[in-house]
C-alpha cells in the first residue's frame, strides 16, 4: 500500500513540475520514466537494507536477552516481577506470572523482548519485502503517465492529456486510502481522502 502510494505521488509530482515548465509530452514521459524507475530501485534497496538492519538489531537483542536469562535468572525474575507490577497487578500476582513464564525459557525470552524493549522479533524477508515495494512502486507509479504516453505514441501529437492523469491519479490515490482503511480501522472515505489530499499537496508544490 505504501509503495504504491509513493509510486503515484512522486511520479505525479514529476509529471506535475515538467508541466508547470511547460515541457514536452516527450520529456514529461522521459523524466517520469527516470523517476519511477530510480526512486522505484531506491525504496526497493532502502527497504531492503531497513528491513535487514532491523532483523538484525532484534536478533542481537534477542541474543543478549537469552544471555541475561542463562546467566542471571533471578535478576531477570524481578524485572518480569517490576513491570508487571507497574501494569498495575500486585506483588504476588505478579510473582506467580514471572515465576510461571520462567519455566518455558523462549517464552521468556520473547516476553521479555516485548515488555522490556517493546521488540517483536520478526522473520521478515528483507528480499520479498523489497520485491513487493518495488512492483508496487512500479505498478501505481506508471498510472500519472499512461495518458501522456498514450498521447505520445497513439495520437502522435502534443496533446496534453493532464486532466485525465489528474483523475487517474486522485482515483488511486483515493482507492489506495481505502485500501490502507482495511488495516488501519480507519473509515474508507476517510482514509482515502487523507492520502488524495497528501498527494494533491505534493503535486501542486512541484507544479509551482
Amino acid at each position: 500500500v505504501y509503495g504504491g502510494m509513493d509510486g503515484v505521488i512522486t511520479t505525479f509530482a514529476v509529471v506535475m513540475g515538467a508541466s508547470g515548465a511547460n515541457l514536452t509530452i516527450g520529456v514529461v514521459v522521459i523524466l517520469g520514466l527516470a523517476n519511477m524507475l530510480g526512486d522505484g530501485v531506491s525504496m526497493a534497496l532502502g527497504d531492503f537494507l531497513s528491513t535487514k538492519a532491523e532483523n538484525q538489531c532484534n536478533m542481537r537483542e534477542k541474543e543478549r536477552e537469552e544471555w541475561e536469562v542463562e546467566n542471571n535468572p533471578e535478576g531477570e525474575i524481578n524485572e518480569m516481577i517490576e513491570i508487571y507490577m507497574s501494569r498495575g497487578l500486585d506483588e504476588e500476582d505478579s510473582t506467580l506470572m514471572a515465576q510461571t513464564l520462567a519455566k518455558n525459557k523462549k517464552a521468556w525470552v520473547d516476553i521479555m523482548m516485548l515488555e522490556e524493549l517493546g521488540i517483536v522479533v520478526s522473520t521478515e524477508s528483507p528480499v520479498k519485502s523489497a520485491i513487493i515495494t518495488f512492483f508496487s512502486f512500479i505498478i501505481f507509479g506508471i498510472i500519472p503517465l499512461i495518458p501522456f504516453i498514450i498521447s505520445l505514441i497513439a495520437v502522435g501529437s502534443e496533446v496534453s492529456l493532464m486532466p485525465v492523469s489528474l483523475a487517474l491519479t486522485g482515483f488511486s490515490l483515493f482507492l489506495l486510502g481505502a485500501v490502507k482503511s482495511i488495516f488501519t480501522g480507519q473509515r474508507f472515505i476517510i482514509a482515502g481522502s487523507e492520502t488524495l489530499f497528501v498527494g494533491a499537496i505534493a503535486a501542486s508544490f512541484a507544479f509551482l
